[in-house]
Formats: C-alpha cells, sequence, structure tokens
C-alpha cells in the first residue's frame, strides 16, 4: 500500500532504502536525547514486525518507523522524521498508517504511552495511546 502526502510517498521499506534510512535516523536524532545512537545498519525486522518510510519525489527517505510485534504486543522500535521534513505531518503520518497496519495484524496493544522522538517537533514527546492503540 501507498499513501501519497505532500509530495511524499508512505510506503513499506525496502533493503535499497537502508543508506538512506541510516541519513534520516541519524540527523533526526541529532538534536535529541538520543544523538549518539548511531548504527550502522538498520536491524532487521523480523515478521509479522515491519517497517514504513515516507519518501519524496527523487525517492530519498525523508520519515521513518519500524515496529515489532510479539504476540499481543506491538512495539515502536524506531520513528524519526529527517529535519528537513518535520513540521509537516510526516511522523503523524507515519505513525497513523503503523497503527492501521497493526491493527490488521489483529494485535491489540501497541502501549499505552509510546515515547516518540524527533517526529514533526525535533524533540522529545510522548503521545498517549487508547487500549487500540490509538493517539488520543
Amino acid at each position: 500500500m501507498r499513501i501519497t502526502v505532500l509530495h511524499h510517498v508512505i510506503r513499506e521499506y525496502r533493503p535499497a532504502d537502508e543508506t538512506s534510512w541510516l541519513r534520516c535516523r541519524v540527523l533526526s536524532f541529532l538534536g535529541s536525547a538520543y544523538f549518539d545512537d548511531v548504527l550502522k545498519a538498520r536491524p532487521e525486522i523480523l515478521a509479522p514486525g515491519f517497517g514504513l518510510v515516507a519518501g519524496d519525489e527523487c525517492g530519498t527517505v525523508t520519515g521513518i518507523i519500524d515496529i515489532t510485534v510479539k504476540d499481543q504486543l506491538a512495539t515502536i522500535d524506531t520513528v524519526a522524521v529527517h529535519p528537513d521534513y518535520q513540521h509537516q505531518g510526516i511522523g503523524r503520518l507515519l505513525l497513523a498508517e503503523a497503527l492501521s497496519r497493526v491493527s490488521a495484524l489483529g494485535v491489540l496493544t501497541l502501549g499505552r504511552v509510546v515515547k516518540v522522538l524527533a517526529v514533526d517537533s525535533g524533540a522529545s514527546g510522548a503521545v498517549a495511546l487508547d487500549q487500540r492503540g490509538r493517539a488520543s
């Protein structure tokens, strides 16, 4: 499934995205408490978990979200929006699409409170989720 927003497409992560994924993650974390959490490779996400990216018209990754799923618990492992593309709703759309996919898997819990970093605001924060994992 592809969702187009503000000249960005939200789609599933592909191995060819790795370099752009890493760049997006590093740059978005620079202004956060996780500035030193640098990876040299994207961690493998095992099914039924998944990764989504937002990409611009050139294919550059502008936002990322990775979700792992174990039993009835889904966890956001990474969520980030490139600093040049923050404040455009990309993080919100990535989260909404991830929540939709988690729900489609039949997983009832994403968590009560999810710590969100570098999504739209470039700062740490929290998004409260209801019982079904919907942002409230």
